[in-house]
């Protein structure tokens, strides 16, 4: 495991008791793995659970909270845990029950993307993997970067779904043109959801 996986591990063990006032039960939850900033389980709740290091991704995750869009992912929940020197973990909890694209798809959404980088655009993949639809939401909510490679999209029934807002890449040359807002997203963690409820709790610290 990563480094940042051993970390989360110990806070998320640490923390049981006030994760599971929140829904987030990983005693036998399925664990799905995991990337160099954090991993996801399958809860058996019927939603996905995802921690991370990554603040920016947690950001981004309570920009779309509650939202239902075509091509980003449904986000239920967002919240940190701090340890005990007030060094945050963000816990995510996403929709699930999306289906993983074949290798053939996999491999040529990869390669768009790394044609996209070059300036060159295949109107014909851009369209299949919904990338114009991506960049098009985005773009609304005021989301500027994004995760873009296989690894990170998967299927809502014949439609390709973006799962992760965080900062391990850019949107490639030609989707990131599309991309420029005037005002970067709010890095206030107390943000309101459009109900009026706080967007992200500190549970732990």
């Amino acid at each position: 495991k990563c480094a940042a996986m051993k970390k989360i591990g110990k806070l998320l063990a640490a923390n049981e008791d006030k994760l599971l006032k929140r829904g987030i039960d990983l005693d036998g939850a399925e664990f799905l793995g995991n990337g160099r900033n954090g991993g996801a389980w399958r809860l058996n709740a019927g939603h996905v659970f995802k921690a991370t290091t990554d603040k920016k991704e947690a950001i981004n995750a309570l920009i779309v909270i509650d939202k239902k869009l075509d091509h980003v992912y449904k986000v239920h929940d967002v919240f940190s845990i701090s340890d005990e020197l007030g060094v945050p973990v963000y816990g995510i909890v996403q929709e699930a029950g999306l289906d993983k694209p074949s290798e053939q798809e996999r491999k040529q959404f990869d390669a768009t993307v790394a044609a996209l980088k070059k300036g060159k655009v295949d109107k014909k993949m851009v369209k299949k993997f919904g990338l114009d639809g991506m960049a098009r939401e985005l773009k609304e909510l005021g989301i500027k970067s994004a995760d873009f490679h296989s690894g990170n999209v998967l299927k809502r029934g014949s439609g390709f779904v973006l799962i992760d807002l965080g900062t391990e890449g850019d949107a490639p040359k030609k989707l990131k043109e599309e991309l420029v807002v005037e005002d970067e997203p709010s890095s206030s963690m107390t943000r309101t959801t459009a109900k009026g409820k706080p967007g992200l709790h500190l549970i732990g610290g």
